[in-house]
């Protein structure tokens, strides 16, 4: 069980929102955030925050939702 993060952190654009942001601590103690690449089925609403960011900024620096759940596996 030591490799399960110790806590995890979501940022939204709004609550309930799509998640922009992800952090979480590794086994040694670091802290790992990286922001997420909406999927493009997410983006059907005009409507949908994106708080701070800009959809390139999290296209170009962002990872896949499926990349992160990888990681966190």
């Amino acid at each position: 069980m030591d490799d399960i993060p110790a806590f995890i952190a979501v940022e939204t654009g709004e609550d309930g929102g799509l998640p922009l942001s992800i952090a979480w601590s590794l086994p040694d103690g670091t802290i790992k955030q990286t922001l997420i690449q909406p999927d493009d089925n997410w983006l059907d609403d005009e409507t949908i925050s994106l708080g701070d960011y800009s959809l390139e900024e999290l296209a170009s620096m962002g990872v896949s939702p499926l990349d992160v759940i990888r990681e966190l596996e």
